[in-house]
């Protein structure tokens, strides 16, 4: 009885043994390329091997492509070739991956004719991964001879095709053509000629031009293009009534004699550039934006002008010292800028808005105020149109050993200004 009951307490004991024997049994099992069976050190090189090809193909690229073709071929393919993003799709197996090679080929062949190649040789291979490098598949280009342009057709419709005061606006057109016959043919030189007849209709008279038709025909045996436009101008279109916004305190009245663009005048986009440039150089606005409203048509065009002010009142200053003359001062304010020094002569003022001298809508006035054996001396810039602002010119401060007479005050201004007061002071000793 005892001894049946030690034997149910061990019956345990074959288990472990039996599961070492399968463990080993099929790295037993394992075989070199030569037919030996495997050391259980290479065993365990194979299987750290295995981990680490499982591990880069979890973390790499399923596949690297390589572009074998000239240099200025093989940066635009780099950029633009599609196959290459595939690349990063987990568990992508040698089918799916092979499915692909025939798409990216017409991918392929479609950059080409952009450049200008349109009978390319194109070849897509598989190559498999070789130690711990990923598969490689190879872009093999040879791109053949390029297209030429050997025919360009420029026509118009619309008015611009009979109006006799639209023939220098043809000509010009034809004669900024870019792609010209004997150049290359690229798909980008074809975009920015289109672009540029398009620019050039549009700028003057024909605001609403457009690209009627294009065509390009290719023919790849003889590696020739010929080449087709038809522009439509549209109704021609002159300069409406000016509708302003964002006006506050200044008038319609400064804005229309400003821009300089009467109602009736040829619609011309350089002349409202210009327009908007001079509003915006004359300080009076800190920002302007002109545009054409052609909506109602030739008989009811609009110009419609956003404005927005400049502050009423600003005014900067600044200090420093300068080891010839002292200490210095600068201030200015929409209208006068002024400098100072403490032993220089008196302050020298100039005017700063408006800028543009033409743009003055009136005189302007500088009228000193009075003060009797005051030091410091304030002018008023005064201009009936414009802003109100202020500019206090400041007489410099007089030193321990300066001469006790007071130098008048010099403002410079485009307008001729009343003489200060010269008051004299007899020295005392």
């Amino acid at each position: 009885m005892n001894r049946f009951r030690t034997c149910s307490r061990l019956w345990w004991l074959p288990v472990p043994l039996l599961a070492c024997a399968l463990l080993q049994a099929p790295a037993t099992a394992q075989t070199a390329p030569d037919g030996q069976a495997l050391t259980p050190e290479q065993r365990r090189a194979q299987r750290q091997a295995q981990r680490q090809a499982t591990t880069r193909a979890d973390k790499g690229p399923a596949f690297a492509v390589e572009i074998r073709a000239p240099k200025d071929i093989q940066d635009v393919l780099t950029r633009r070739l599609e196959l290459p993003r595939f690349a990063e799709l987990p568990g992508l197996d040698d089918n799916e991956l092979a499915r692909l090679l025939p798409v990216a080929r017409k991918n392929a062949e479609e950059i080409l004719a952009t450049l200008g190649y349109f009978s390319p040789l194109v070849t897509i291979e598989q190559a498999p991964a070789v130690a711990a490098e990923p598969r490689r598949v190879i872009v093999s280009v040879d791109p053949g001879q390029p297209t030429q342009v050997t025919e360009v057709r420029i026509d118009f419709t619309g008015p611009i095709a009979t109006e006799e005061g639209a023939r220098a606006q043809r000509e010009k057109i034809e004669a900024l053509w870019t792609l010209r016959p004997g150049m290359r043919f690229t798909q980008s030189e074809w975009d920015a000629a289109k672009l540029a007849a398009l620019r050039e209709l549009t700028t003057v008279r024909y605001p609403v031009g457009k690209l009627a038709d294009s065509r390009a025909d290719i023919d790849p045996e003889t590696h020739s293009a010929r080449l087709s436009v038809t522009l439509d101008s549209g109704p021609a279109f002159k300069v409406g009534d000016m509708v302003i916004s964002g006006l506050d305190r200044h008038s319609a009245e400064l804005v229309t004699r400003l821009a300089q663009l009467p109602p009736g005048e040829t619609y011309d986009q350089t002349r409202m550039l210009e327009a908007q440039q001079r509003l915006s150089d004359s300080g009076y606005f800190d920002s302007v934006y002109l545009s054409l409203d052609t909506s109602g048509g030739p008989e009811a065009t609009v110009m419609r002008v956003k404005v927005r002010e400049a502050k009423r009142q600003k005014l900067i200053l600044g200090v420093g010292v300068n080891t010839d003359t002292g200490l210095r001062f600068r201030w200015s304010t929409p209208s006068t800028s002024c400098r100072s020094s403490a032993g220089g002569p008196s302050p020298s003022c100039s005017t700063n808005s408006p800028r543009n001298p033409s743009a003055r809508s009136g005189p302007r006035r500088l009228t000193p105020t009075s003060g009797a054996g005051a030091p410091r001396r304030r002018w008023h810039v005064r201009n009936p149109a414009a802003s109100r602002s202020t500019a206090f010119c400041c007489a410099p401060v007089a030193r321990a050993r300066r001469s006790p007479s007071t130098a008048p005050i010099s403002c410079n201004t485009n307008a001729p200004a009343t003489p200060a007061p010269t008051r004299r002071r007899t020295p005392t000793r």
